[in-house]
């Protein structure tokens, strides 16, 4: 006599139905693959950013970030194509929501003094959320304007600073300032700077109002 297996009851006591079981689909290998390459991806970068900020853009390899992530430089490229567009991902983000938050100021308010000091502001608190990015723009301007595959980047902050520019002028009128652009590509590097050392508490208060 055959005595048939008695079904798999839940933790109720119930029979799951067809509804219970977990199929993987290849839809959901799919998705399930994306979103593992995208976690690794971003780690590559912050592992980079944190390279290039110790040693500068021109002088890394792609070597050098491998070796520090731990993994071939074969495994590396499958995820990049080269090193300069490392680079690219790591400060186009970041310089274009500089210009972006500077166009919100000056979309709140006209008054260029109000817009000079909510744009450093703006700058100090980026900085401070992405130090080791400000240390590769202050440490590798010159490289920046020749290295390949930074054309976005060097349009960016061309266009931080016509706006700085532009708020200089509205300040003064129609009287013309010796200097005026070099005080404007100086105040530039202000916004884009890290500071050497964190402000002393009553800065930090007045800043926090």
């Amino acid at each position: 006599m055959n005595v048939e297996a008695a079904p798999h009851r839940g933790d109720d006591g119930e029979i799951p139905g067809p509804q219970y079981h977990q199929r993987v689909t290849p839809a959901t290998n799919t998705r399930a693959t994306t979103r593992a390459n995208a976690t690794r991806r971003q780690i590559i970068l912050d592992t980079a950013t944190t390279v290039f900020a110790e040693k500068g853009i021109v002088a890394i390899r792609v070597r050098d970030i491998s070796e520090r992530y731990g993994i071939h430089s074969g495994g590396l490229y499958h995820h990049f194509k080269s090193k300069e567009e490392m680079v690219a991902e790591i400060l186009v983000p970041i310089v274009t929501s500089q210009v972006e938050a500077f166009d919100r100021i000056t979309a709140k308010t006209s008054d260029p003094v109000e817009i000079l000091t909510q744009g450093i502001e703006a700058a100090v608190a980026q900085t401070a959320a992405n130090p080791d990015v400000a240390r590769i723009l202050q440490n590798n301007a010159h490289q920046i304007s020749d290295y390949p595959g930074l054309d976005e980047v060097v349009r960016q902050r061309r266009a931080m600073r016509q706006r700085i520019e532009n708020v200089i002028d509205d300040g003064i009128g129609n009287v013309r300032v010796p200097g005026r652009r070099r005080s404007a590509g100086r105040l530039a590097d202000v916004l884009r700077r890290r500071p050497r050392r964190p402000p002393p508490p009553q800065t930090r208060r007045r800043l926090q109002r």
